[in-house]
């Protein structure tokens, strides 16, 4: 492939993952909503700790070589091949472990009723596994217009399945169905958007070939898992199923937000720095200038959402879910080093670095665990206090890890997040102080949330534009190519 021909179809392929993660995010957010209003706090703890154990086992089975056959320039018909049958194969074994563990894993929870939604999750795995090379394939081809269109269709009929037995009364089995419906429609979908039929060969030296990057890249999924989820397991462990249930919906809240903020950014970011990775100056230019946009559209929104989370969940989600508020308002703490670990995250995959990612990845499962762990005592929110420290804690080891890797300093990448930081923070007090009085005049609701939008916006643009006018100028400009829809390369001149 040419290079201004591959230069032309990575710029479109970006945007159609963006408006990939847009559009499934806002439409899986609100057939969230309708759920949430529908099911209980049990309903959602239990299926997030039934979910746990099949998120871990969905990496294992896939073991990073969907990864591996999207990446690889060597790629041909007989990888496909192997790397089909030996993914449907690890499906088939972790499905029937999981399967089997489950009483054990329920037990452990003390929550019999886990049991049964997890063996039925188990047994979805076989089936997804029978999708995820050819979809892999499908994006080695830039086919992310099909995978948007698929991931789109999957949602909405999942969801609409889920949402309609929920008010016929299924409780956590409405949860089930979705699953069950995305996964199943998702293996059409992807066999009919690649029609690829695989042989019966395994070539168990090519296996083996691959087999250190995508070794290496299912270890960072499924650690990255674990230290995401390892909260579930100690809530429900420790404290209660319900308790699971108000975490999840307070985590699933800040992900939409920063799901509409960071990786889109992060997605542009990492073909981007990826481009740009031999020239050390122009890495260096792209990855603090992607950072500091990311900085910009994320920062203020978690800050104001921290502010304002107890009217945001209990207008969209109900007044059952009012303890969720609190959670999310300590999760809201953690806006710096999200913004920043997500950023750096995205340059090591761009640079090939799969080992720094587990260093990092590993470093923060251990911590998750021995924190949450000695949180657990005191309560959710001490565990979601845990989950923030976590990230700050383990921050300036990844800052070191990237200077290392990269020459790039943390004084550069601080100054680069420190202007749309501090009007965040500049925000939020304006926000806190102003909440009563707005409150006062406009009442609860839509209207006080939309006053008080309307003066966040005004107030941290305004301390951006006149104190640090420079620097929107300097970071906004590399949105300009995108507006103007100018190809890739366009956008990698004006970033140098």
């Amino acid at each position: 492939m040419e290079s201004s021909e591959l230069k032309h179809k990575t710029f479109h392929s970006v945007i159609w993952a963006v408006i990939r993660i847009g559009t499934s995010n806002g439409l899986g957010f609100i057939l969230f909503l309708v759920l949430a209003r529908v099911l209980s706090p049990r309903d959602f703890g239990v299926f997030a700790l039934a979910t746990l154990v099949v998120d871990i086992a969905r990496v294992i089975s896939t073991a990073g070589l969907s990864d591996a056959i999207t990446r690889d320039k060597a790629a041909d018909e007989v990888l496909a091949d192997t790397a089909f049958w030996a993914s449907l194969g690890l499906g088939c074994i972790v499905g029937v472990a999981a399967w089997m563990l489950a009483p054990v894993y329920a037990s452990f929870i003390e929550q019999p009723e886990i049991t049964s939604v997890l063996r039925w999750l188990a047994a979805l795995l076989p089936i997804s596994s029978l999708g995820s090379i050819h979809t892999a394939r499908k994006l080695r081809e830039f086919g992310h217009k099909a995978i948007a269109a698929r991931t789109i269709g999957c949602g909405a009929l999942g969801g609409g399945a889920a949402v309609a037995a929920a008010i016929a009364g299924f409780g956590v089995w409405s949860l089930v169905v979705q699953v069950a419906i995305i996964e199943t429609v998702g293996v059409i979908f992807a066999w009919q958007s690649y029609p690829w039929l695989p042989r019966l060969r395994f070539d168990i030296r090519r296996l083996v070939k691959v087999w250190t990057f995508s070794g290496a890249m299912m270890l960072v999924q499924l650690m990255f898992v674990l230290q995401m989820r390892i909260q579930d397991v100690v809530i429900g462990r420790f404290i209660s199923v319900p308790a699971v249930g108000s975490f999840r919906i307070a985590w699933r809240t800040f992900d939409m937000i920063t799901q509409m903020t960071v990786n889109p950014i992060v997605g542009v970011s990492f073909i981007t720095l990826a481009h740009v990775q031999d020239d050390a100056e122009r890495f260096r230019n792209a990855f603090l200038r992607m950072l500091g946009l990311s900085a910009m559209l994320t920062l203020p929104a978690i800050c104001g959402f921290g502010v304002l989370a107890g009217d945001v969940i209990v207008l969209l989600f109900g007044t059952k879910w009012a303890p969720s508020a609190e959670i999310a308002q300590v999760l809201a703490l953690m806006a710096l080093p999200f913004c920043m670990n997500s950023a750096l995250y995205s340059a090591f995959a761009a640079m090939g670095r799969p080992g720094c990612m587990t260093k990092s990845t590993v470093l923060q499962f251990a911590a998750a665990v021995i924190l949450s762990l000695l949180a657990a005592p005191f309560g959710v929110k001490w565990v979601a206090a845990a989950f923030v420290l976590r990230a700050f804690l383990t921050l300036p080891y990844h800052l070191v890890l990237f200077r290392r890797e990269t020459g790039i300093g943390m004084v550069a990448v601080m100054r680069s997040v420190m202007p749309p930081f501090l009007a965040s923070v500049a925000m939020a007090l304006a926000l806190w102080v102003a909440a009563p009085f707005i409150r006062d005049v406009a009442g609860d609701g839509i209207a006080f949330l939309a006053a008080a939008v309307v003066l966040g916006c005004g107030v941290y643009v305004s301390l951006l534009l006149l104190c640090a006018g420079g620097y929107v100028r300097s970071h906004a400009g590399v949105l300009l190519p995108l507006w103007r829809r100018q190809r890739l390369d366009t956008v990698l001149q004006e970033i140098h």
